[in-house]
């Protein structure tokens, strides 16, 4: 039978190695942290010389005011619910052949999110997402937009995990001729729900919000 001191310590030495890590701080987690874009005032880079204003916000739609093709919609219907339109979200509308910027630093996984709820008047335009950093400018993303229908497209996200922790600009710009008739509204996009995303360090006691990415 082992009955030595040494054999007999040998329990406690277990349940001392089991308790010791329990009793460590515990790390701390990375939460997704969102910046909404639309409550930030941007600065603006430039517009042309008959413009004072590049950005507005807007409640826009997600897709067409009106949803239903009025060509199948039964009279008595109409009576009763003249209008159905898609659901409401925050928008930046910008004017065409301007550039406005926000000065951020990404957390860890960042990502630029919006969703290209196009145009209202016509503007034979596109998006355009760059990013600035020590004064170089790159082009991030280019995407086209289009005249509403009824449901709002998928929103694009832009990925600035490589600037994690780095001072940049991110920067917008709507593509296309601000040239417009004396009588006619100045060509302009929808940005909807503008934000930058990432993951930031939370005390172990605000854990409970890390997770995956949020959902749209």
């Amino acid at each position: 039978m082992l009955t030595s001191p040494a054999v007999r310590r040998l329990p406690l030495l277990l349940l001392a190695g089991l308790l010791i890590p329990a009793c460590r701080p515990r790390e701390s987690a990375a939460a997704w942290d969102r910046v909404d874009l639309w409550a930030v005032s941007p600065t603006v880079e430039s517009t042309p010389v008959e413009l004072k204003e590049a950005v507005f916000r807007r409640i826009s739609y997600l897709g067409a005011a009106e949803v239903r093709d009025m060509r199948f919609v039964p009279a008595q219907q109409l009576a009763a619910f003249p209008k159905r339109a898609a659901g409401q979200v925050k928008a930046l509308e910008q004017r065409a052949s301007t550039l406005v910027r926000w000065t951020l630093e990404p957390g860890r996984d960042a990502y630029f999110s919006f969703v290209p709820l196009g145009t209202a008047n016509g503007c034979p335009c596109g998006y355009r997402v760059g990013l600035r950093e020590e004064g170089k400018i790159k082009l991030l993303a280019e995407v086209p937009a289009e005249t509403p229908g009824p449901i709002a497209p998928a929103a694009v996200e832009v990925d600035l995990s490589p600037y994690a922790g780095h001072k940049i600009d991110l920067l917008l710009n709507v593509d296309g001729s601000a040239a417009h008739a004396p009588d006619q509204p100045v060509p302009s996009a929808l940005w909807g729900s503008p934000a930058v995303y990432s993951r930031r360090s939370l005390p172990a006691a605000q854990q409970g919000s890390a997770g995956g990415r949020p959902r749209m």
